[in-house]
């Protein structure tokens, strides 16, 4: 991706996805925002609805808890594992600073 352009959607999806993972105590005010169906891509629909529903049943929010949560989905088939998903969405920002910028892009 050129450095300049723009996110796609999934990209800004999977980019609030990541935020989330860094910050956990902002999945709240991001439910606020976001519903899982303002996703486009399914596995960051699922990943958005399972953080939320951990947080309101008190689920620690943590990479090992939220990838047995995704496999317990039984959504993530073959192509794409819990375990690369949780690293990709990581990876995906350096933290959650822009957080509320990627949950507009993704509400738009």
């Amino acid at each position: 991706m050129n450095a300049t352009a723009p996110p796609t959607a999934t990209e800004s999806e999977l980019r609030v996805i990541g935020a989330l993972l860094h910050e956990p105590d902002r999945i709240p005010e991001t439910t606020k925002a976001l519903r899982a169906d303002d996703f486009v891509d399914p596995f960051n629909a699922v990943a958005f609805s399972t953080l939320d529903q951990m947080q309101q049943e008190g689920i620690p929010v943590d990479g090992a808890t939220v990838k047995s949560q995704l496999y317990a989905t039984g959504k993530f088939d073959g192509q794409l594992t819990p375990a690369v998903y949780i690293y990709q969405a990581f990876k995906s920002v350096p933290g959650s600073a822009n957080l509320n910028h990627h949950a507009f892009k993704v509400h738009e």
